[in-house]
């Protein structure tokens, strides 16, 4: 069975496939989250900090020692398949220019033949999704500047047919899995069905494994208020921390509690967002086969 690597995205059930499939299925050798092999991260992240574009001069990893931790990363798998599971894979980074595929070769030097996997999701959602995951902290940041201040990932960083098309050229497009995750959320049996044929385990197990499971859920409307008025009023202050371990409880239950927040991205943002991703996702619809237009996603 060729390893997998399961590369994303953000905010679409990455967490739910890594706890509910990838470390309970019995065909699954799982090497990253939610419990990571130290010999596979100690590789990945070589491969990763020669690859990341912002970072000048770093060339190509010693493909040596990267193959060396590897084959001791999977010294236990067996039978499994090996999958390593980690949704900032597709950083945009790690793509792009000055050549996009310089991540794709710098992993399959260090593993040999592998398939990957990538799912997807309507990209307003996931950055409405990502924003209210981030912004709860002492350092709230409004939709606004939030947006502002990392462009290139918050708004920007999930062409996903770029993603997918650099791995196809390195790996074989039949080697590259694109799967939908409102799909997942809809109709969770079909999309457990294809994720586990594609990646050559038990599907009847993975179906099981992964029925009404719902991880990493959004955070709720209380947490986003109290962000807020932290963030304002006692930014180094944690109350939670403050109290003894049954108040705190207490305080983080109901925090929890209530609605799921919600945001609306600003008009301005919103339009160049869907212009910025039209193109690429009518790409990923034709090449991949994909039912993004009944999802409403920006074509």
């Amino acid at each position: 069975m060729l390893p997998v690597f399961h590369i994303g995205a953000n905010k679409a059930g990455s967490t739910t496939l890594q706890k509910a499939l990838f470390a309970r299925h019995p065909d699954v050798y799982s090497l990253a989250k939610p419990v990571p092999n130290v010999d596979a991260e100690q590789a990945v992240a070589v491969l990763v900090d020669a690859c990341d574009s912002r970072r000048a001069g770093n060339g190509m990893p010693d493909a040596d020692a990267s193959r060396r931790l590897w084959r001791q990363a999977l010294a236990n798998v067996g039978q499994r398949v090996p999958i390593y599971s980690h949704e900032e894979l597709i950083r945009y980074y790690l793509y792009g220019q000055p050549d996009a595929e310089r991540f794709p070769n710098a992993v399959i030097a260090m593993t040999g033949p592998l398939r990957v996997v990538l799912v997807v999701r309507h990209q307003v959602k996931l950055i409405e999704s990502l924003y209210i995951h981030k912004a709860n902290s002492s350092n709230f940041l409004t939709a606004e500047e939030w947006l502002a201040s990392q462009p290139e990932w918050f708004a920007f960083g999930y062409r996903f047919y770029e993603v997918a098309d650099a791995w196809a050229r390195v790996v074989g497009k039949e080697n590259v899995g694109v799967f939908v995750f409102e799909e997942l959320v809809n109709d969770s049996d079909s999309f457990a069905t294809r994720l586990c044929e594609f990646i050559g385990i038990d599907a009847q197990v993975g179906r099981k494994l992964v029925s009404k499971r719902h991880e990493n859920v959004r955070k709720s409307e209380r947490t986003q208020i109290y962000a807020k008025l932290r963030s304002s009023f006692f930014p180094e202050i944690s109350v939670g921390k403050a109290l003894p371990a049954p108040l705190r409880r207490a305080w983080r239950s109901y925090l929890e509690g209530g609605r799921r927040a919600q945001v609306e991205l600003p008009p301005s943002w919103l339009s160049r967002i869907k212009e910025y991703y039209s193109s690429d996702n009518r790409k990923l619809a034709e090449g991949y086969q994909l039912p993004l237009r009944s999802y409403d996603y920006p074509l």
